[in-house]
């Protein structure tokens, strides 16, 4: 398949992005957007098509919980899946991470081979939709 595969990750940490950023680059067709703050985010998600944003929960200014809001509000993001990344693995802050219309929640810190696995089953679940 070669389908670009283009996802947004909005995260301050710069060690996570890094991170992420190596987990892409060993991936043919898989291309990464990175955004420090939530609303340079939210530009990004609307200047480009993603396949998947992946949203830091505890972003300074607009948390990922406003920056999905933002996002579910805008006719040409609604549609995206959005998955909340964050230390918190509290089960009642994953169950309201789930009510408030995030697709899924991985906990930190970030797993490379469990990160990897999980974003095939993304694309693989969005080739079908599609």
């Amino acid at each position: 398949s070669g389908v670009e595969q283009v996802v947004l990750y909005v995260e301050d940490d710069e060690v996570n992005t890094i991170l992420m950023e190596q987990i892409f680059r060993s991936q043919p067709n898989w291309r990464l957007l990175t955004a420090p703050t939530g609303l340079e985010g939210l530009e990004i998600a609307r200047q480009h098509d993603l396949s998947l944003v992946l949203l830091d929960l505890n972003l300074p200014g607009l948390s990922g919980f406003e920056v999905l809001e933002r996002l579910r509000a805008e006719e040409q993001t609604r549609h995206l899946r959005c998955i909340a990344l964050s230390a918190d693995a509290l089960p009642q802050q994953i169950q309201q991470a789930l009510a408030v219309g995030f697709d899924d929640y991985w906990t930190k810190p970030i797993d490379v081979a469990v990160v990897i696995g999980k974003l095939k089953e993304e694309f693989r679940l969005l080739s079908e939709a599609g």
